[in-house]
């Protein structure tokens, strides 16, 4: 799999927020921080970041054409303006003018501030309300990379409020042939400063079947498991197999909050799945990266794994098949415990209880389903046809099944009974995971819409919201030799988190 797939899935999923956006002008799709460095798609210039960009407005004025209309001027280098500052205002380092006599060309660098390990970017600003389509540069082969913005509002001197967004960014190299750019072939903007990270470190040259953890929106090129204590990690591969790698790492351990965490696959036409078991707010704090040992590597399943999970102790290893396939390994002989046909579709998404004797599953033939594994035998307990499944959960006890869905709604059934306990309207945007708590009394899920709500079980009320914030990721990265992995859970205390 090419490592950019995941910045176009995330790019699908931006330009549906953005046709949200809209319609609904009153509604708040994007990620926006007021925070500056703090990756934003949508920022706020006025007022004291106003000033500065019209005074300079006037100098270029100045010092230009007389024979040149001031009115047409004016537009131009103010629209530049606003899309040079909305690029600094992204970038944790202060951005440094290529050029002298214009707002295209800056230097992205790092903290040292030397332009040999940073990039030349060209920074091209689109106005107007139809941006179907983005202009290309005149002269592509001048930058290293292309940051388009975009700035609906109005241009006149007396405007005073502007937004603007960040519509994606491309290597000069990779802008093809042809007079204009849609949208979906831009690359998220959220992979920025990842990839310029990787550009000036080579990294990407050394591993072509990993994603990089390139974003803190993305996920995994492949599902991805870690078990609760921290200690192993299950990986896969374009290939179907996969390998289980061993950690000695207490922060991390500490990070996950006695949960076991799971990723499904990046797919095109979504914006991939974070699979989280814990109440979010403890994993919102920790950013940390440890080492591990390959512990052994299973021939795995050859329809290719479309979800891989860890029990909570971490001894055994679920994963589902693109034929709907279900095995079970014990993690440290490497001994199948059981293979079987779960589901006439693709497994999508697993979950499993805290006592380990229960798990969940959902694949493409829209049933959801809950099977008890006890003295080595398997029974389906309970069986769902749902439509537009895009996340699952158990509650620790095994109880209570949850599901959330493409069109923003959560439901949770008994598992015993098969009876609804509650069906919510919850987000606008497909639900991308969802965590029953321990004593079963609250839920959280979270959005596309870059949200965390927090519902109590017994009536379904709402108890908590927070935005601004992009879902946690877990990314696993094995250097060039493969015999360790770099694993990292991102999410440091988010500086603009805002709560209603």
């Amino acid at each position: 799999m090419d490592w950019t797939t995941p910045l176009n899935v995330q790019q699908l999923d931006f330009i549906t927020r953005l046709q949200e956006l809209r319609r609904c002008p009153n509604s708040s799709p994007l990620l926006s921080h007021d925070c500056p460095g703090v990756w934003s798609e949508q920022v706020k210039i006025y007022g004291d970041r106003l000033l500065p960009i019209r005074n300079h407005c006037r100098q270029r004025i100045l010092k230009s054409d007389p024979i040149l209309p001031v009115r047409d001027l004016w537009q131009q280098y103010f629209l530049e303006g606003l899309a040079a500052t909305t690029v600094d205002l992204i970038w944790p380092h202060p951005l440094r003018p290529a050029e002298e006599e214009t707002d295209q060309f800056y230097w992205l660098e790092d903290a040292s501030g030397d332009s040999e390990t940073g990039l030349r970017v060209e920074v091209m600003a689109v106005a107007g309300k139809d941006i179907a389509e983005v202009p290309r540069p005149v002269n592509p082969n001048e930058s290293d990379l292309i940051i388009w913005v975009w700035v609906e509002e109005s241009l006149e001197d007396a405007y005073q409020d502007y937004h603007p967004i960040v519509l994606g960014f491309l290597p000069s190299d990779r802008l093809g042939a042809g007079d204009a750019l849609t949208l979906d072939q831009l690359w998220y903007g959220g992979g920025l400063r990842g990839y310029v990270e990787a550009n000036t470190s080579r990294q990407i040259r050394q591993s072509q079947a990993w994603l990089r953890p390139l974003m803190g929106s993305a996920n995994c090129a492949y599902p991805l498991a870690i078990a609760a204590d921290g200690k192993t990690v299950a990986s896969t591969s374009y290939d179907g197999s996969l390998k289980l790698w061993r950690l000695k790492d207490p922060q991390l351990q500490e990070a996950l909050g006695g949960r076991s965490w799971s990723t499904a696959a990046s797919t095109p036409g979504s914006a991939g799945q974070t699979l989280s078991t814990r109440d979010a707010d403890s994993i919102y704090h920790c950013c940390h990266s440890g080492q591990g040992q390959l512990l052994r590597s299973l021939p795995g399943l050859r329809s290719g794994v479309t979800a891989v999970l860890l029990d909570f102790p971490g001894e055994q290893l679920i994963c589902g098949s693109q034929g709907g396939k279900i095995e079970i390994w014990q993690v440290e002989s490497g001994e199948k415990q059981h293979s079987f046909t779960a589901h006439e579709g693709g497994i999508r998404f697993l979950a499993i209880s805290a006592s380990g004797t229960l798990f969940a599953s959902t694949a493409s033939d829209r049933q959801l389903r809950v099977w008890q594994w006890c003295d080595r035998t398997l029974t389906l307990l309970f069986s769902q046809l749902r439509d537009g499944i895009s996340s699952i959960t158990l509650s620790p006890d095994g109880s209570q099944v949850g599901c959330g869905f493409q069109n923003g709604q959560i439901e949770v059934w008994s598992v015993a009974s098969g009876e609804s306990f509650y069906r919510l309207k919850a987000h606008s945007g497909p639900v991308r995971s969802l965590s029953l708590s321990d004593d079963g009394t609250s839920l959280a899920s979270s959005s596309v819409e870059r949200t965390l709500k927090l519902w109590k079980t017994d009536n379904g009320h709402l108890d908590g919201l927070h935005t601004g914030h992009a879902d946690p990721l877990i990314s696993v990265s094995p250097n060039a030799d493969g015999c360790w992995v770099d694993v990292s859970l991102f999410q440091a205390d988010p500086p603009s988190w805002t709560a209603r």
